[in-house]
């Protein structure tokens, strides 16, 4: 049984005026919080990597492990690398720019080209109509039901685990992060160039010092471990199930910030390594408080505190969720495509049998019904043998389609295209499309989404009639006249 969602009510002014004034005292830098963290981040980064120099001479398996632990610092330079894009790290714009541009090479990332991605970020987050800058591409389940099969199977194939969170962060930082974008300003684009060519200036040096194959096995360990981890710190942050989507017309920016950006409640080790990041619900409420004030900002209301904490094991649950419904306000798995198709049928199937009747005339599910351009099979009398044939054989080669308004999935002859029918699961009049591809041997190729033979209906035949031949065997020349007429 499904539950209906409750709906969620944005904040009051009342509450807005009021977290207002308590993000203010914690929106102040701090010079001296601010360089601590550059110490403790860029210094153990930097021995690291000497300590990964000096361990090539000895053995891989001490390398390996060190680069593992790089990543784990790449991490958190690159929170210092977010929050000096948001300019919150320093009281100094200047400042504030320039660590970011140092930051950003060592994360690949052009500094103010990023900045001008994630301001969009956070000014569409949670809002349907302004997706696909600076966020996880996410579908609404009726987008996917309408989609085209490819369109599908690229959107499963990029929410896939191992390409989400092993190769696109590769993709990302080591060749995405190489264009600038075509909307993007001057400043934007120019940035880019910049960055490139700064990290080739780091990059020759290194790939002398460590050899250019050790080189580029040891960034990339480095950038693998760093992007994947960034990436599922980001997913998490917004793709749980309770997340907040609206269209336009209801998106509020604090409802946004509060109720669709994760609190997730890391131990206190990997809260350090990631720079406090979890608290992203109180960094989506004011982007210009620094990470070292997130935590400090989240205890001092217990409007912060109610915010329902996402954990380790509970942010797991997340990976099987792909698709948001905008019906129960929730992001769904693609089982519950299968579990919405089923409960519709089943639904469908139980109102005809407590009717008894539609209140109009409906033919018997799965017959064919006469169009202008063909004849019906019932009235044709007196076939000739040939054609009689040539029906049988293109019967032969059936396809699949799907209905276009409930979605069931239909398998038909070869012949039947142009036809119209009755959809057997919602009776809606429709016509049978044609095939897209010649079949090859046996049944035709689907024309439209797979389904699994269960969920297949077969439009059925209509019965021979009194004039038809019989269902011997045709001889070897009426098979060669019916390709001589099809041709």
């Amino acid at each position: 049984m499904t539950t209906e969602p409750t709906p969620t009510s944005p904040p009051t002014p009342a509450d807005v005026a009021e977290w207002k004034k308590i993000v203010i005292e914690f929106q102040k830098p701090s010079t001296g919080r601010a360089l601590w963290q550059i110490i403790n981040t860029l210094g153990p980064y930097a021995l690291l990597w000497y300590l990964m120099y000096r361990s090539l001479a000895l053995s891989w398996w001490l390398t390996v492990p060190l680069a593992v632990l790089a990543g784990a610092f790449l991490v958190r330079v690159f929170i210092i690398f977010h929050d000096c894009g948001h300019g919150s790290f320093f009281k100094s714009r200047r400042a504030n720019d320039l660590v970011g541009f140092f930051t950003g090479i060592l994360t690949f990332t052009p500094f103010y080209h990023w900045r001008w991605e994630h301001v969009i970020h956070h000014a569409s987050s949670g809002n349907l109509d302004k997706r696909g800058t600076g966020d996880v591409w996410t579908m609404t389940v009726q987008e996917y039901l309408e989609s085209t099969r490819w369109k599908r199977f690229a959107y499963r194939l990029a929410r896939n685990p191992v390409v989400l969170f092993v190769l696109a962060p590769l993709f990302l930082f080591v060749i995405r992060q190489r264009f600038p974008s075509s909307k993007a300003n001057p400043r934007e684009r120019w940035s880019v160039h910049w960055m490139n060519l700064a990290i080739l200036g780091v990059a020759a040096p290194m790939s002398w010092a460590f050899g250019l194959v050790p080189y580029l096995l040891i960034q990339l360990t480095v950038m693998a471990i760093a992007g994947g981890v960034g990436v599922w710190l980001f997913y998490v942050q917004h793709q749980f199930e309770e997340a907040y989507w609206e269209r336009t017309e209801q998106w509020d920016y604090a409802a946004a910030a509060l109720q669709g950006s994760s609190f997730y409640k890391l131990p206190k080790i990997f809260q350090w390594f990631s720079g406090n990041i979890g608290f992203h619900h109180i960094h989506h409420l004011s982007a210009r408080i620094p990470n070292y004030n997130l935590e400090r900002c989240h205890r001092s209301h217990p409007m912060f505190r109610n915010v329902k904490p996402i954990t380790i094991r509970s942010s797991l649950k997340s990976f099987p969720l792909r698709l948001w419904d905008e019906k129960l306000k929730k992001l769904v798995g693609f089982r519950h495509l299968r579990d919405l198709r089923r409960n519709t049928n089943h639904s469908h199937t139980s109102s005809k049998l407590s009717s008894g009747d539609c209140g109009r005339k409906c033919e018997p599910p799965g017959q064919l019904e006469q169009t202008d351009q063909s004849e019906n099979f019932q009235t044709r009398n007196g076939l000739d043998p040939i054609e009689q044939l040539a029906d049988a054989l293109s019967t032969m080669n059936e396809f699949q389609f799907n209905c276009p308004k409930c979605g069931q999935n239909i398998l038909a002859a070869g012949n039947w295209g142009g036809r119209r029918m009755t959809c057997p699961s919602c009776e809606t009049r429709i016509i049978i499309p044609a095939p897209t591809a010649a079949p090859k041997k046996g049944r035709g190729r689907p024309v439209g989404t797979e389904a699994p033979p269960q969920a297949r209906i077969r439009v059925q035949l209509p019965p021979k009639t009194a004039g038809s031949a019989s269902a011997s065997a045709p001889s070897k020349a009426q098979i060669r006249e019916v390709r001589r007429r099809r041709q």
